[in-house]
């Protein structure tokens, strides 16, 4: 049964395995693994035996949250198996790359971090309020903001986007000539990933796709709603039995 299948939810960037700690409380029982993302630093919080990317080899529902959305459908395409299905929610699927100015402080031994290291929490700041629009920032969601200031984090935020990978579009075709059903969850405010340009390719390349769009909600749902983005996970989920 799929409703007995953990998910593996792909955080965000620059996010923790933390993101996606008021979504598991709003789906329990069902069970939520939340693995650090590649190139991503383990934090003390994670724990020792922390599940890092590409660790679980079960089967699982695939659930992608922002930039780690891309993640998500790049590991589910690779599969032959274990795949049932994948959800993804404020999809950033088709990114646009950093600066040329930004890529050069980040890549820059010493200076890079130091900069980061004084800019960290005004750069985290701007992200909180922006993808928390138009809601205020949830305290749930604010107090991770030290861990996502860590300049390995941010750096890494910006890094991740200039490596070679399978496209995101390409990935949706490849999981759909599988038949594996897909859904998407987004808010009508978003200022991060925007209808036209995130939401609408999606729409465009996956026949049968159960789509929720949230009103009065902007990106960072895992946060702002996670009731109604638990409802609608929830929904999709029991319709597939």
């Amino acid at each position: 049964m799929t409703t007995d299948l953990p998910l593996l939810c792909y955080h965000g960037s620059p996010g923790t395995p933390a993101d996606f700690a008021v979504l598991e409380r709003e789906l329990a029982p069902r069970r939520l693994l939340c693995p650090v993302r590649r190139g991503y630093p383990v934090d003390e919080a994670d724990g020792p035996e922390a599940l890092l990317q590409g660790a679980f080899t079960e089967e699982a529902v695939f659930c992608g949250y922002s930039f780690g959305g891309l993640a998500c459908l790049r590991d589910a395409a690779a599969r032959d198996a274990g795949v049932a299905a994948v959800i993804l929610i404020s999809p950033y699927l088709f990114p646009k790359k950093a600066g040329l100015m930004k890529r050069a402080l980040v890549g820059a031994p010493g200076l890079g971090k130091v900069l980061l290291r004084k800019k960290g929490p005004q750069i985290v700041e701007e992200l909180l309020q922006k993808s928390s629009h138009p809601r205020d920032v949830p305290p749930s969601y604010r107090e991770l903001a030290p861990r996502l200031a860590r300049p390995e984090r941010l750096a890494r935020s910006v890094q991740e986007r200039e490596e070679p990978g399978l496209d995101g579009r390409e990935a949706l075709r490849r999981i759909v000539a599988k038949k594996t059903p897909l859904a998407l969850v987004w808010g009508a405010e978003d200022q991060t990933s925007s209808e036209a340009e995130q939401v609408a390719p999606v729409r465009e390349l996956v026949p049968g796709l159960f789509e929720r769009r949230l009103d009065s909600a902007g990106h960072a749902l895992l946060w702002t709603h996670p009731a109604e983005l638990a409802s609608a996970i929830g929904e999709f989920l029991d319709g597939m039995g």
